[in-house]
């Protein structure tokens, strides 16, 4: 399962057409055999349309895995505004599938109004309680691309083209690159992948200018400073040396030096050093803010720190990269960052408290939070003391 949540982007969303239309920009990727549930809010939060109604969350769920997946997906989809949820299922499958999974969308929620006997074999599995949240229309189309057909399989229209869906039964897609949140990944220097596999391709790359074991004996190397640091002894390096207030100082000097992801591949200097900011949860909270401060430069610095190490500092790269990208204006590469880490680490505290606040699409906390931690990890480092308001 893909979730996210609408982007600070606002899509202007008057038809089905023009939210699949949106649909790439907003998950990252061209989705395929799927189905994308969307909830619609009233106002207050996400992305208003013309009709002062919200985007809420987005979830993409792979045609096999829909009501494994459901039960996680409603508690999501059925925030505390939603007035409806849409689902649109994307895929090239014959027409005798594509009807048995729109019985299944439509008796989501109940389950036994599916008689078992109309399932298609190996389209689904009925799962063994679907929560009771339901989906009030749902669309099918082929794939997303400009000129695509797509068509109402259920909602609340009658015969005669009455109800709320009357002019919402079928269309065409208009084209992607004019929709708004393909201008926004644009605008912010993010193009979707083809594919959701291409897309999490993006963090399984290897730094090509550094051997597995030279990063190892880095790693190492920084995991031993940091704990020195930690136990307030001097790093001894060779031609200076370096104290907890002199890390602090340096952060802001080395973000402005950052280049790009693949010009920090062959900084080993510059990798040395941010394998000791991300070798221990210590070292690591002193310098957050910083980061937090300098997105951009801090997004490619941890993903070529994410391509280059193992273990922790792999695992403290993508939870920091993910906590920057939903900072930011664009925060399409934060989901995938956080599922990886979690395939990976599952009981990374730090990822697992940011994949929290992710689901909840409550983004705005993720830098007042992390800073006023940074404050307090630094008053204590250099022996100063914490305020009341630091400390909250």
């Amino acid at each position: 399962m893909h979730n996210t949540h609408t982007p600070k982007a606002h899509p202007h969303i008057s038809s089905p057409g023009e939210l699949l239309s949106n649909i790439p920009g907003m998950l990252g990727f061209y989705p395929t055999d799927s189905v994308i549930f969307i909830s619609l809010e009233q106002p207050g939060s996400g992305a208003h349309t013309d009709t002062g109604i919200s985007l809420g969350p987005l979830i993409r769920v792979d045609i096999p895995d829909i009501f494994d997946a459901w039960a996680d997906a409603s508690d999501l989809l059925n925030t505390p505004h939603c007035v409806c949820i849409f689902a649109f299922i994307i895929s090239q499958r014959p027409q005798a599938e594509i009807a048995d999974i729109s019985d299944l969308l439509y008796a989501l929620g109940d389950v036994e109004a599916i008689a078992e006997d109309s399932l298609s074999a190996g389209v689904v599995e009925l799962p063994g309680d679907s929560g009771g949240t339901t989906v009030d229309a749902a669309w099918w189309v082929e794939e997303i691309c400009a000129g695509e057909s797509y068509e109402l399989i259920f909602g609340p229209t009658s015969p005669d083209g009455a109800g709320p869906l009357r002019d919402w039964e079928h269309g065409k897609i208009p084209a992607i690159t004019a929709s708004q949140s393909m201008r926004h990944c644009v605008d912010n220097h993010v193009i979707p992948e083809l594919n959701r596999g291409d897309m999490m391709e993006r963090f399984s790359r290897s730094n090509p200018c550094m051997s597995p074991e030279s990063a190892a004996a880095m790693a190492e190397a920084a995991r031993r400073a940091g704990l020195e640091l930690r136990n307030n002894l001097r790093i001894r390096g060779t031609e200076s040396t370096l104290s907890a207030a002199e890390l602090i100082e340096d952060v802001p000097r080395l973000l402005a030096e950052v280049a790009s992801v693949e010009e920090t591949y062959r900084d080993h200097e510059m990798l040395a050093t941010v394998a000791l900011w991300l070798s221990t949860t210590w070292v690591r909270d002193l310098v957050v803010s910083d980061l937090i401060e300098q997105p951009q430069a801090a997004s490619k610095l941890l993903l070529a720190a994410a391509h280059t190490f193992k273990g922790t500092i792999r695992a403290n790269a993508l939870a920091l990269y993910a906590a920057v990208e939903l900072t930011t204006e664009c925060i399409v590469y934060a989901g995938p960052a956080l599922h990886v880490l979690r395939e990976e680490e599952a009981h990374h505290s730090l990822g697992n408290l940011i994949f929290a606040v992710y689901r909840a699409g409550k983004f705005e906390i993720i830098a007042s939070s992390m800073q006023k931690g940074c404050r307090v990890a630094r008053a204590a480092a250099l022996g100063e003391e914490t305020t009341s308001e630091n400390a909250a």
